[in-house]
């Protein structure tokens, strides 16, 4: 036998899920739009990304190591703030 719930819980995990769904969006538009602006750098002006700052370091590659950390950096930020979610919508549960 299923329990049914409540109004004020239906209607605030309703409002958790579009929230998520929202900042989801966001976050992966920010993914997208730092990649492809890397890519399109690339492409677009290789002299430049091909410059060396010291031997064995160019352009492209300290931005592509600066790219990889700033996803890490957004992932966990994503994680975080789904997870205070989650919390949220548990306490709503109770």
């Amino acid at each position: 036998m299923q329990e049914s719930i409540g109004p004020d819980i239906a209607d605030g995990a309703a409002r958790a899920a579009r929230h998520r769904f929202r900042r989801g969006s966001a976050f992966a538009g920010g993914l997208l739009l730092i990649y492809f602006t890397f890519i399109s750098f690339i492409g677009f002006a290789p002299q430049l990304a091909g410059a060396l700052l010291q031997p064995g370091l160019s352009v492209a590659l300290l931005l592509g190591v600066a790219v990889i950390l700033f996803m890490c950096v957004l992932s966990f930020a994503y994680a975080a703030t789904t997870n205070a979610d989650d919390r949220a919508i548990a306490e709503l549960e109770r």
